[in-house]
């Protein structure tokens, strides 16, 4: 992006003879912005034709590479041979093009150092010249080993002048060489230097750079003569034409006054005339236009439909808001709201974000449908994120009025990831259903619960259509029959029970969902979205036919890597699966059959870095499923044919949560002992101290997503917490660290104990508050016998640490167990691990 920012400069100082010549060192400024910058934003006034050239997911997975540029004419040249040469091979590993960028980036640090060394050795060089000189005052130095005048230094520059210099010459010089000090210039040409070593590859910055020594030399010697009168001018020109340097490789240091373009320089001193102001002022105008023009990136097309939607391109809006209460969830706009939401989209900026964090909070979508028939999405999360039909921008200067729907959510209305999609469809035994939101099957039973209330959804299997029907008749309550099953509401109020029934067709037995939510000590619009949920995949259940004992395998999974599995059911009896390998080759909808006789599953299908991807998928008896590569498109490493994955079912509903479930179900399926983890090795096995160590999902911080916590019974009526993890988007990032001498207990205020024990002598007792993140200190107590016969217990709400005694005071015992037990451990019921 940045070469089409130096053709611009090109083009204008070429077309810009009149302006002062500092204007043209703050072009290339603006180059040297545009490159270090680590973003841009983007607008519509960009002037860069694309802000990715070359995406590096088209050159490691597409099958035909190609280049967007932005000019037609120069795609349509390239991207023929591009494609022809470089397409995948079924049979290769990876993209030819992939392995070429690899041996590119290892010229390009070859290139870099060579650079980098270069300038080392100019440098230690110059050194040595002027190691022997005579310091005449301050900063100034005479040296008999140079024939030109110069400075060398970045943090303390000096000034060096041959020995052989003459008053007027010499006070002409200094004069010279003290405005490239003023002017900062020793830092400036390093700075283009270390940029021109790491893009050494892009001819067009060759030439910035040696455009931009020239024009710092111009720039210096108008700042120089716009004082002077024209008989001190001829003096300087004739001087500098007495100091100039032969034509040599000094690109790095120093700044000689005579190093280079001396006939430019001589010419335009001589011509030099003191520019009007309204040429300043137009040359500073357009450094601005410039700025603005290059410096951002174009938009992107969901940006610039959003910027351009027009009220006559509308046909209905409607929004949807989750979390919120049942009945305002939903609103269809009228003609008046449907102006305000288009306006509100025109309004729309930011800069796009290729991966945004996972945000929580409430979010705002608008349903928009234009008269070409298309719908179209804005969601907005939080005023953080702006997600325009998939493309995500961070919010700039913009917000959203807090608006509420005005009634729930249509029964044929789907809601973005809370829709009951089939891709999150679980299939048990002769039924499926999709679980839509965050809920927790009970393993072993037909069971999801919430984390954080008592709402909860079973499925059973009944023998007897007929008499389930007959019973809750008789028990008064109405039953309603629907479209293919039947619904009835069994409790009402604080408390609600809903009943499903769904006929076998192949016989006279059904299946008896049952959903339950209570506003009992409960959050009312989380029960809402519960109970939105609960309804939604009720009414998802489906009963499936010609089910086979492959159905075991149907369900979501992880590795101890983050890589996936889905195994998902097909209408006509075959399978489906998405595989996901170490976020490399992965293949979607992959068809697979099932070998009755075996007991595996064959899945195959086209990898996404193209070949054939197929796997052969058991289940050990454990609960995790081993998957075996038979064939793959990379021939060599971990990848290759033969190998072997293990995955465990998903149970937390999150998937860098599984992952880390998974790393410990197989440590402790192997029996390993004594390793280094990222979490506590108390979790890999039992002992004396505490039984069934297990996950619970919990949320400290009231942000709405859960932290996962690990830990273990540990006698009766109590439960250690041994590591806390939060949600960082990819990973799962460890917040709390213990073991059986350093436990973690939840309180029932919500803050959470730590106690630690080194000795009989010493142990702590600290209290944190969870928030953000981050865990704050709220106060802490140590036991410290040291024999002196005083008190034992010191306090501090400081620090945890005893570092400086200063930190804490002594407090007796009484005050230290009265400071104990304002905190009551609270019991906590952990799920085992599956192994």
């Amino acid at each position: 992006s940045a070469s089409w920012l130096v053709l611009a400069v090109l083009v204008l100082r070429l077309i810009s003879k009149r302006s002062p010549k500092w204007v043209n060192v703050l072009l290339w400024g603006i180059v040297a912005l545009r490159l270090v910058l680590p973003f841009s934003i983007e607008s519509a006034l960009s002037l860069i034709p694309s802000a990715e050239t070359v995406s590096p997911a088209a050159v490691q997975f597409a099958p035909a590479p190609t280049i967007t540029s932005g000019v037609s004419v120069i795609d349509n040249a390239v991207n023929p041979a591009l494609s022809e040469h470089f397409a995948a091979a079924p049979t290769a590993s990876v993209n030819p093009l992939y392995v070429w960028t690899e041996i590119a980036g290892w010229v390009w640090l070859i290139g870099l150092g060579a650079m980098l060394l270069y300038a080392l050795v100019s440098y230690l060089r110059l050194r040595r010249r002027v190691s022997v000189s005579l310091c005449v005052r301050e900063n100034i130095y005479l040296c008999d080993a140079i024939s030109s005048p110069f400075i060398l230094g970045v943090v303390k520059p000096r000034i060096y002048l041959p020995s052989g210099l003459d008053e007027v010459q010499r006070q002409n010089v200094l004069s010279h060489e003290r405005a490239h000090l003023a002017r900062r210039d020793h830092w400036w040409k390093p700075l283009g230097f270390a940029l021109l070593a790491v893009y050494w590859f892009n001819p067009a910055l060759w030439l910035a750079y040696t455009l931009l020594c020239r024009d710092i030399e111009l720039a210096c010697d108008e700042r120089v003569i716009r004082t002077m009168d024209e008989s001190a001018v001829k003096t300087y020109s004739t001087v500098l034409l007495a100091c100039s340097m032969p034509r040599k490789a000094v690109i790095t240091c120093p700044l000689a006054f005579g190093e280079i373009g001396v006939k430019e320089r001589v010419k335009n001193a001589l011509r030099y005339k003191k520019p009007a102001f309204w040429v300043v002022a137009v040359s500073v105008a357009v450094c601005v236009v410039v700025a603005v023009c290059f410096l951002t990136n174009p938009e992107h097309e969901t940006m610039k439909w959003a910027k351009n939607l027009r009220v006559d391109d509308v046909v209905r809006v409607e929004l949807t808001i989750m979390p919120q209460a049942t009945d305002k969830q939903y609103k269809d706009f009228n003609a008046d709201e449907i102006a305000e939401a288009v306006a509100l989209i025109n309004k729309s900026s930011g800069r796009y974000i290729s991966e945004p964090e996972s945000l929580s909070g409430s979010t705002m979508t608008l349903y928009i449908t234009t008269a070409d028939g298309v719908q179209h999405t804005v969601t907005n999360n939080g005023n953080t994120y702006i997600r325009i039909d998939g493309d995500t921008y961070r919010s700039t200067h913009i917000t959203w009025p807090y608006t509420v729907g005005d009634s729930p959510l249509p029964d044929s209305f789907q809601v973005g990831d809370t829709q009951a999609a089939d891709a999150n469809r679980f299939y048990v035994d002769d039924w499926s259903i999709c679980i839509v939101g965050q809920w927790l099957r009970n393993l072993g039973t037909r069971v999801w619960l919430a984390d954080n209330s008592d709402a909860y959804l079973s499925v059973v299997k009944q023998d007897s259509l007929a008499d389930e029907l007959a019973g809750l008749q008789n028990a008064g309550h109405a039953v309603e029959e629907l479209d293919g099953y039947y619904r009835c509401v069994t409790q009402e109020g604080l408390s609600n029970t809903i009943v499903y029934l769904y006929p076998v067709l192949s016989n006279e037995s059904c299946y008896w969902l049952e959903t339950h939510w209570s506003y009992d000590n409960a959050d009312e619009s989380e029960v809402e979205v519960q109970a939105t949920q609960l309804r939604m995949m009720a009414e998802s259940f489906r009963v499936e036919n010609e089910s086979s004992t492959a159905d075991a395998f149907i369900g979501s999974y992880v590795d101890d890597m983050g890589s996936s599995l889905t195994i998902r059911k097909n209408a006509d009896g075959s399978y489906a699966a998405d595989l996901g390998i170490y976020k490399f080759t992965s293949v979607g909808n992959t068809v697979g059959s099932y070998d009755p006789q075996m007991n595996i599953l064959h899945i195959s299908g086209t990898a996404d870095i193209g070949g054939t991807l197929a796997a052969d998928i058991t289940a050990d008896g454990t609960g995790r499923l081993i998957v075996t590569l038979t064939e793959s498109p990379v021939s060599t490493g971990y990848l290759a044919a033969g190998a072997v994955f293990t995955f465990w079912p998903r149970v937390t509903g999150y998937s860098e949560y599984d992952e880390v479930l998974a790393n410990i179900c197989d440590l402790r399926l192997a029996g390993t002992h004594g390793t280094e983890t990222d979490f506590s090795s108390d979790l890999l096995t039992a002992n004396d101290y505490y039984q069934t160590p297990g996950w619970l999902l919990r949320d400290l911080d009231g942000d709405g997503i859960p932290e996962l916590l690990l830990g273990a019974n540990w006698d009766e009526g109590h439960a250690v917490i041994f590591n806390v993890y939060r949600s960082g988007g990819a990973r799962a990032v460890r917040v709390v660290n213990g073991w059986n001498r350093n436990r973690w207990y939840l309180c029932t205020d919500g803050s959470l104990a730590n106690e630690g024990s080194s000795s009989a002598f010493e142990s702590s007792y600290s209290y944190y508050r969870y928030t953000s993140g981050e865990l704050q200190h709220l106060e802490t107590l140590l036991y410290l016998d040291d024999g002196s016969g005083g008190s034992p217990w010191h306090y501090s709400v400081t620090t945890d640490q005893y570092v400086n005694s200063g930190d804490f005071h002594s407090v007796t015992e009484a005050e230290a167990t009265a400071m104990m037990d304002k905190y009551t451990h609270e019991t906590l019921v952990f799920t085992p691990f599956v192994v």
